[in-house]
């Protein structure tokens, strides 16, 4: 207990002195490396995927003037948030994984035989500006996307298909077609 005593009391007596800030300016202590654009159902949209695509669009069409890149990045924003929604409510229609795993293994089994081997793959990708680990996460996306959109636009053969679009043709409605396009 005494001991005890003694180390507070010296501790008390001697105070450390604090080193001063080595910058004062907060501005420069953090450096922004990534930022936060948009935020879908907790799927975040960083500004460095929107600068991919902005160069991706870049390559494609020559954007002259300022206002021309404004709407090609309020046009990839949009058609950003599009896709993730169809990607999450893909994901929400309750396919089994492992039937997506297949899927995406038999796509990445695809791409390797068309690029004719890993090796073209691989330059395939770096043509893209696509790294090999986003492989499989942009394939699984695509899957969702097209399992939603094959739901909603009955085009898909499966169950699917038949949940929201009726593709049964009824007596009398090509008929009724027929009249419409005369009048």
């Amino acid at each position: 207990m005494k001991l005890l005593l003694a180390l507070l009391g010296a501790l008390a007596q001697d105070p450390t002195p604090v080193p001063p800030p080595v910058n004062t300016d907060p501005s420069k202590d953090w450096i922004t490396v990534d930022r936060i654009m948009v935020v879908v159902n907790q799927d975040v949209i960083t500004e460095s995927e929107m600068r991919r695509e902005l160069n991706r669009v870049r390559r494609e069409r020559k954007l002259t003037s300022d206002a021309e890149l404004r709407n090609a990045q309020q046009q990839i924003l949009n058609d950003t948030v599009r896709r993730r929604l169809r990607v999450q409510a893909g994901a929400v229609l309750g396919i089994d994984e492992k039937l997506i795993d297949a899927r995406v293994a038999e796509s990445l089994e695809r791409m390797r035989k068309n690029s004719n081997g890993v090796v073209g793959l691989v330059k395939f990708l770096q043509s893209r500006d696509v790294e090999g680990q986003d492989v499989r996460r942009l394939l699984r996306e695509d899957i969702y996307d097209q399992i939603y959109t094959d739901g909603v636009t009955g085009d898909a053969p499966g169950p699917l298909g038949r949940l929201v679009a009726d593709r049964y043709i009824r007596p009398g409605q090509l008929d009724l077609f027929y009249a419409q396009a005369i009048e």
